[in-house]
């Protein structure tokens, strides 16, 4: 890649902070205030919420970033669409919010809906130009207005809930965020574009959006299936809980993953449009997300009962469960995700999306018996099941139509399974050997056991990855790169 693309890679990870790390804190705080049923209540209106935010952004924001041919005229019919789709979205969430409380048992899940849908009225405007701004590899201006989201969101439901706003504290947060990065966008944006509408345009632009509709229809199904399940058949206390494992499994692929991915989806597809070979490229990318994301998950699993009882806290228990396997599924989810926004660039979504469909169909009926006959933990092992099935369906596609080998992308990955296969028995027993200490004592030497582990494995297994990393790290960095010797 080049290094414009690579020094852009630490401001994707900025905005990874500003859109999900600093609110994860907070979170975090906010789990010794209020209640897991607060946080059940919300991810039961979210399920729906999201599927329509899916609706509002058509898949165009990843059309602007991979359509290099759009003028700021026909940039203006795709703003009028979102903007068009984003108003619908608002109605209809207000609309549709009584039917979700139905469908849930949970009568106080219909305010929070109603008012919640009030994000959809400024949601196209930021999602058109949060594709602009990635577009133009502007990803210092686009951390700055995500920034501005989160310390409205992050100062308002703490401010709310210490003064005993319950619930909505959660909700209003959301919104007087929504409405900061709004106005935050306008500022920041290197260009404004003035909506109009031209038929033609609009056919053509939906051409291509339509593969990236699907497929997020399908990524969001799969990632929200399981919450919907879990809070029809088990309530939102158990949601509560099950929705915390998840947003901290999730975590890896979040601060790691898709940063780099905003940054290559943007550079592979300008490279295929030149002609050029991404197989070398993409290996590369590959193996340091991987490096660094999976690991991560491998020791959070290991480590779920004291990470609860140090970070939660002991109300929070019944999570350990879904934590020590959706740490598992952490580990897997960066490699999948990689994998997929590979196979974006190259122009195959609707593929990607048919994958994902027919994966979905078996895991629905799993997750519904998981839930019902075990609980969150067994809903758990049915998302790892159907991730690593993902990924092998993933493997398979940018092999056929990337033509990057199924053996040079094992490669790649060899040092990462064996430091993970490593990592977690020996997190595990320094947990063990310290489980008459303190939790937080017990969390902190059982991930160091593990992450040396993990890195003295990793480099045995290949002896130029130190070197190999040390040369990315300053790429990114923006620093002349010396040659590596073996």
């Amino acid at each position: 890649m080049d290094d414009q693309a690579v020094r852009s890679v630490p401001w994707t990870i900025s905005t990874f902070v500003a859109q999900r790390a600093i609110p994860m804190l907070t979170t975090i705080v906010l789990a010794r205030i209020l209640a897991p049923s607060d946080f059940g209540l919300v991810a039961m209106a979210g399920v729906v919420m999201g599927v329509l935010g899916i609706l509002v952004d058509f898949g165009m924001q990843n059309t602007i970033v991979m359509r290099r041919d759009l003028s700021v005229r026909a940039q203006g019919t795709v703003l009028s669409m979102m903007l068009l789709l984003s108003g619908g979205a608002a109605m209809l969430g207000a609309a549709l919010s009584p039917v979700v409380a139905l469908a849930y048992g949970e009568a106080r899940v219909a305010p929070i809906m109603a008012a919640l849908s009030g994000v959809f009225l400024v949601m196209g405007v930021n999602s058109f130009y949060d594709g602009v701004l990635q577009r133009e590899m502007a990803f210092r201006s686009r951390f700055g207005a995500q920034m501005v989201n989160t310390a409205v969101y992050s100062v308002t439901v703490l401010v709310l809930a210490l003064s005993g706003a319950g619930v909505w504290s959660l909700v209003i947060g959301q919104l007087l965020g929504a409405a900061a990065c709004f106005v935050a966008m306008l500022i920041v944006v290197p260009y404004r574009v003035r909506p109009r509408f031209d038929r033609r345009t609009a056919a053509d632009t939906f051409a291509t959006s339509r593969g990236f509709l699907m497929q997020g229809g399908m990524a969001f199904l799969q990632q929200n299936a399981d919450n919907a399940i879990v809070g029809r058949v088990l309530g939102p206390q158990a949601l509560g809980f099950y929705s915390m494992a998840y947003r901290l499994g999730e975590l890896p692929t979040l601060a790691i993953s898709n940063p780099v991915a905003r940054v290559t989806f943007s550079e592979f597809s300008r490279m295929r449009e030149q002609g050029r070979s991404l197989g070398l490229a993409f290996l590369k990318v590959l193996r340091m997300v991987a490096l660094v994301a999976c690991p991560v998950g491998v020791i959070v699993s290991a480590l779920a009962e004291p990470l609860v009882a140090t970070v939660l806290g002991p109300q929070w228990g019944p999570a350990a469960g879904p934590i020590a396997v959706l740490g598992i599924w952490s580990a897997f989810y960066p490699v999948q995700n990689t994998l997929n926004w590979m196979i974006n660039s190259v122009g195959r979504a609707s593929l990607l999306a048919l994958v994902s469909g027919v994966v979905l169909v078996f895991f629905l009926g799993g997750a519904v018996g998981a839930a019902a006959w075990a609980g969150t933990t067994a809903v758990a092992v049915a998302v790892l099941g159907r991730t690593v099935v993902t990924v092998v369906a993933s493997a398979v596609l940018v092999r056929r139509h990337a033509e990057v080998g199924l053996r040079a992308q094992a490669r790649a990955l060899t040092p990462v399974a064996a430091g993970c296969i490593v990592a977690w028995p020996v997190a595990h027993f320094a947990r063990l050997a310290l489980e008459h200490e303190p939790a937080g004592l017990a969390l902190v030497g059982g991930a160091l056991a593990g992450g040396l582990a993990y890195v003295v494995a990793a480099v045995l297994m290949d002896r130029d990855l130190a070197g190999q990393t040390v040369e990315q790290l300053r790429r990114v960095a923006g620093r002349p790169v010396a040659p590596v010797t073996s």
